[in-house]
Protein backbone atom coordinates (compact mmCIF):
# COMPACT_ATOMS: atom_id res chain seq x y z
CA UNK A 1 0.00 0.00 0.00
CA UNK A 2 2.80 2.42 0.61
CA UNK A 3 4.30 1.72 -2.62
CA UNK A 4 1.05 2.63 -4.51
CA UNK A 5 0.87 5.54 -2.19
CA UNK A 6 5.44 6.33 -3.21
CA UNK A 7 4.30 6.04 -6.65
CA UNK A 8 0.92 8.35 -6.80
CA UNK A 9 3.29 10.96 -5.11
CA UNK A 10 5.75 10.86 -7.32
CA UNK A 11 3.51 11.37 -10.04
CA UNK A 12 2.24 14.03 -9.13
CA UNK A 13 5.28 15.79 -8.19
CA UNK A 14 6.12 15.16 -11.50
CA UNK A 15 3.42 16.58 -13.45
CA UNK A 16 3.68 19.53 -11.29
CA UNK A 17 6.94 19.97 -12.45
CA UNK A 18 6.00 19.29 -16.56
CA UNK A 19 3.55 22.06 -15.88
CA UNK A 20 5.72 24.55 -14.33
CA UNK A 21 6.18 27.65 -16.80
CA UNK A 22 9.82 28.31 -18.36
CA UNK A 23 11.23 31.70 -18.44
CA UNK A 24 9.56 34.15 -21.03
CA UNK A 25 6.25 31.54 -21.03
CA UNK A 26 5.23 32.45 -17.42
CA UNK A 27 2.50 34.10 -19.11
CA UNK A 28 -0.56 34.93 -17.14
CA UNK A 29 -2.71 31.55 -16.02
CA UNK A 30 -6.00 33.19 -16.64
CA UNK A 31 -5.38 34.09 -20.16
CA UNK A 32 -6.76 31.26 -21.95
CA UNK A 33 -10.06 31.31 -20.21
CA UNK A 34 -10.68 35.24 -20.18
CA UNK A 35 -13.00 37.33 -22.77
CA UNK A 36 -11.51 38.73 -26.20
CA UNK A 37 -10.52 42.48 -26.67
CA UNK A 38 -10.11 44.01 -29.34
CA UNK A 39 -6.85 46.14 -29.89
CA UNK A 40 -6.02 48.39 -32.62
CA UNK A 41 -3.79 51.10 -33.92
CA UNK A 42 -4.61 53.92 -36.10
CA UNK A 43 -0.67 54.11 -37.28
CA UNK A 44 -0.94 50.61 -38.72
CA UNK A 45 -3.33 47.45 -39.23
CA UNK A 46 -2.75 44.15 -37.73
CA UNK A 47 -0.32 42.48 -39.29
CA UNK A 48 1.29 45.06 -40.98
CA UNK A 49 4.76 46.75 -40.83
CA UNK A 50 4.81 49.17 -38.50
CA UNK A 51 5.92 52.29 -39.96
CA UNK A 52 9.76 53.52 -39.60
CA UNK A 53 8.82 56.47 -36.95
CA UNK A 54 8.21 53.83 -34.32
CA UNK A 55 11.80 51.99 -34.78
CA UNK A 56 14.69 52.29 -34.10
CA UNK A 57 15.30 53.73 -37.74
CA UNK A 58 13.09 56.49 -37.19
CA UNK A 59 12.24 58.62 -34.07
CA UNK A 60 11.91 55.40 -32.02
CA UNK A 61 8.44 56.58 -30.17
CA UNK A 62 5.93 54.31 -28.82
CA UNK A 63 3.09 53.68 -31.59
CA UNK A 64 -0.69 54.81 -30.56
CA UNK A 65 -3.02 52.29 -29.29
CA UNK A 66 -6.36 51.76 -28.52
CA UNK A 67 -8.89 49.33 -27.95
CA UNK A 68 -12.32 48.22 -26.90
CA UNK A 69 -14.29 47.28 -24.60
CA UNK A 70 -13.05 45.29 -21.37
CA UNK A 71 -14.86 42.98 -19.13
CA UNK A 72 -17.16 44.01 -16.35
CA UNK A 73 -15.33 43.85 -12.85
CA UNK A 74 -12.27 45.19 -14.68
CA UNK A 75 -10.37 46.95 -12.20
CA UNK A 76 -6.65 47.99 -14.14
CA UNK A 77 -4.83 47.38 -17.75
CA UNK A 78 -1.47 46.40 -18.56
CA UNK A 79 -0.10 46.49 -22.07
CA UNK A 80 2.68 44.58 -23.42
CA UNK A 81 5.01 44.70 -26.78
CA UNK A 82 6.84 42.34 -27.31
CA UNK A 83 8.90 40.70 -29.95
CA UNK A 84 7.52 37.60 -30.57
CA UNK A 85 10.41 35.72 -32.51
CA UNK A 86 12.95 36.53 -30.21
CA UNK A 87 14.60 32.84 -28.97
CA UNK A 88 11.87 30.97 -29.28
CA UNK A 89 10.13 33.69 -26.45
CA UNK A 90 8.38 36.41 -26.24
CA UNK A 91 10.92 39.15 -25.38
CA UNK A 92 9.06 42.55 -23.76
CA UNK A 93 10.19 45.66 -25.80
CA UNK A 94 7.70 47.76 -23.24
CA UNK A 95 5.08 47.13 -20.57
CA UNK A 96 2.94 49.69 -18.76
CA UNK A 97 0.32 48.48 -15.77
CA UNK A 98 -2.01 49.80 -13.50
CA UNK A 99 -3.92 51.50 -16.33
CA UNK A 100 -7.55 52.58 -14.86
CA UNK A 101 -10.14 50.50 -16.40
CA UNK A 102 -11.81 53.12 -18.33
CA UNK A 103 -8.58 54.09 -20.34
CA UNK A 104 -9.35 53.07 -24.26
CA UNK A 105 -6.39 54.51 -26.10
CA UNK A 106 -2.44 55.45 -25.45
CA UNK A 107 -1.64 58.27 -27.64
CA UNK A 108 1.48 58.69 -29.51
CA UNK A 109 4.34 58.91 -26.80
CA UNK A 110 2.33 60.32 -24.42
CA UNK A 111 2.91 60.09 -21.03
CA UNK A 112 0.81 57.31 -19.32
CA UNK A 113 -2.35 58.61 -16.93
CA UNK A 114 -1.75 59.40 -13.41
CA UNK A 115 -1.14 56.03 -11.06
CA UNK A 116 0.08 53.96 -14.17
CA UNK A 117 3.26 52.88 -13.84
CA UNK A 118 6.01 51.25 -16.83
CA UNK A 119 7.88 47.73 -16.45
CA UNK A 120 11.76 47.53 -17.63
CA UNK A 121 12.28 45.76 -20.71
CA UNK A 122 13.71 42.35 -21.07
CA UNK A 123 17.22 44.67 -21.87
CA UNK A 124 16.75 46.13 -18.47
CA UNK A 125 15.46 49.91 -19.73
CA UNK A 126 12.25 51.75 -18.48
CA UNK A 127 10.37 52.96 -21.47
CA UNK A 128 9.69 51.79 -24.91
CA UNK A 129 12.40 50.22 -26.44
CA UNK A 130 11.35 50.02 -30.07
CA UNK A 131 11.88 47.34 -32.69
CA UNK A 132 15.61 47.05 -34.04
CA UNK A 133 16.10 43.71 -35.29
CA UNK A 134 19.75 43.24 -36.66
CA UNK A 135 18.53 42.11 -39.84
CA UNK A 136 15.46 40.32 -41.54
CA UNK A 137 11.70 40.10 -40.73
CA UNK A 138 10.43 40.13 -37.12
CA UNK A 139 7.12 39.69 -35.78
CA UNK A 140 5.82 41.85 -32.48
CA UNK A 141 3.15 41.55 -30.33
CA UNK A 142 1.05 44.23 -28.31
CA UNK A 143 -1.19 42.77 -25.75
CA UNK A 144 -4.07 44.34 -23.61
CA UNK A 145 -5.19 42.83 -19.98
CA UNK A 146 -7.92 43.51 -18.49
CA UNK A 147 -7.06 42.44 -14.82
CA UNK A 148 -9.54 42.48 -12.16
CA UNK A 149 -6.90 44.03 -9.51
CA UNK A 150 -4.51 46.60 -9.90
CA UNK A 151 -1.06 45.04 -9.75
CA UNK A 152 0.70 44.89 -6.28
CA UNK A 153 3.08 47.36 -5.26
CA UNK A 154 5.15 44.64 -3.78
CA UNK A 155 5.84 43.75 -7.19
CA UNK A 156 8.33 47.25 -6.84
CA UNK A 157 9.27 49.85 -8.94
CA UNK A 158 9.81 49.54 -12.32
CA UNK A 159 9.27 45.66 -12.37
CA UNK A 160 11.36 43.16 -14.79
CA UNK A 161 8.86 41.28 -17.50
CA UNK A 162 8.26 38.17 -15.92
CA UNK A 163 7.92 39.88 -12.59
CA UNK A 164 4.91 41.81 -13.65
CA UNK A 165 3.48 38.60 -15.34
CA UNK A 166 3.61 36.75 -12.03
CA UNK A 167 2.21 39.71 -10.43
CA UNK A 168 -1.04 39.71 -12.56
CA UNK A 169 -0.95 35.58 -11.98
CA UNK A 170 -5.31 35.30 -11.87
CA UNK A 171 -5.53 38.37 -12.11
CA UNK A 172 -6.77 38.38 -15.90
CA UNK A 173 -10.26 38.63 -17.15
CA UNK A 174 -9.50 38.96 -20.73
CA UNK A 175 -6.56 39.77 -23.20
CA UNK A 176 -6.34 41.08 -27.07
CA UNK A 177 -3.81 41.23 -29.21
CA UNK A 178 -2.25 43.23 -32.25
CA UNK A 179 0.71 41.97 -34.25
CA UNK A 180 2.27 44.10 -36.19
CA UNK A 181 5.97 43.25 -37.96
CA UNK A 182 9.24 45.13 -38.64
CA UNK A 183 12.26 44.00 -41.19
CA UNK A 184 16.03 45.72 -41.63
CA UNK A 185 17.93 44.63 -44.38
CA UNK A 186 21.27 42.99 -43.52
CA UNK A 187 24.08 45.42 -43.02
CA UNK A 188 26.32 45.55 -45.87
CA UNK A 189 30.69 45.60 -45.31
Amino acid sequence: MRTVASLLCLLCIDLALMASPARGQALVRGLAEGAKIEVRSPAFDDGDPIPKKYTCDGEGVRPPLAWGEVPVGTRSLAVFIEDGGYLKTMWTLWSAYNLPPDLRQLPEGAPLPAGAQEGQGDWGKVGYDPPCPKAGKRTYVVTVYALNAPVDEKVGQAPLPDDLKNAMDLKVLGSGHLRFTYERAAATP
